[in-house]
């Protein structure tokens, strides 16, 4: 049977408005910035922060986002801007998610930004579905250039009060790409696997290699990195097929400078289909 909370051998009770708690405890307070717990002894009387009700059960938190799977073309005309982005200027870059609850259509867009490394600055302004009643801000997509793609304490703040989906993309500089992927809410994180949230992902067993100097020779060896590679299975039709908005480069700056006219995807199409980008 469940107990009421003034059955409990502590009380709790909640710091509404005009509540005036009692003057000797023990007892536990929920107020709007935590637990507190009132405590007197015959040397101490004190009302202090503490991390939760001793007696109380633990509870499990979890999250959802009902969201349709990333498509494997967006993805892929993702990671193409991406990788040109980093090529061409060594910076991070951002795209945001839209989403359509009525018709469950998912875009991505490019906002205007200020960009270095590692960082990047992101306004809400000449995006199509900003200004778009129908769409939702559901999440955003941004790189790691060659690092590991592992959401910095920089891009926790910029995300923390932002509830949705949150990728982050690296190691852009090598055939394969790594991802992390989190739904946010109210600041907590819950990974998910790309597979869940990307169509087309393959992992693979790809792993880096390196020179290292063994008895005086120079060797290559394979990484023994725990990350997982991941190549998408697009054929050469899809990769050609893709179409990338050529204001997206307008929009992305660095170092208050205009950036260089960018190459379009058909001039790159080809370095795509011939690279392992499309895997195996």
């Amino acid at each position: 049977m469940t107990k009421k909370l003034e059955d409990l051998a502590v009380p709790v009770y909640f710091m509404t408005p005009g509540k005036r708690l009692p003057k000797r405890g023990p007892y536990y307070v929920i107020a709007h910035d935590g637990v507190y717990f009132r405590k007197d002894t015959d040397l101490i009387n004190a009302l202090v922060k503490v991390d939760g009700v001793d007696f109380l059960r633990r509870v499990k938190t979890f999250a959802t986002f009902d969201l349709p799977k990333i498509s494997l073309e967006m993805i892929l005309q993702t990671v193409v801007f991406f990788r040109l982005v980093y090529s061409l200027q060594k910076t991070e870059v951002t795209l945001m998610l839209f989403y359509n609850p009525e018709t469950k259509h998912l875009v991505i867009d490019c906002p205007q930004q200020i960009v270095g490394w590692p960082y990047v600055k992101w306004y809400d302004s000449q995006m199509i579905y900003q200004d778009d009643h129908d769409y939702l801000c559901v999440g955003t997509i941004h790189s790691h250039g060659s690092l590991f793609p592992e959401h910095s304490d920089i891009d926790m703040l910029d995300t923390k009060n932002s509830d949705g989906l949150h990728i982050v993309i690296g190691d852009l500089d090598k055939p394969f790409v790594t991802f992390d992927c989190n739904v946010v809410v109210n600041g907590n994180y819950f990974h998910r696997d790309p597979t869940e949230v990307i169509d087309g992902l393959r992992p693979t067993e790809w792993k880096p290699r390196f020179v290292k100097k063994v008895g005086g020779k120079l060797i290559r060896v394979v990484s023994r990195t725990n990350r997982i590679y991941y190549a998408l299975d697009a054929k050469p039709d899809l990769i050609k097929s893709v179409e990338m908005p050529g204001d997206w480069f307008s929009r992305v700056r660095k170092d208050k400078k205009r950036l260089r006219q960018l190459p379009t995807l058909p001039q790159v199409a080809g370095q795509v289909e011939n690279s392992d980008l499309k895997g195996d």
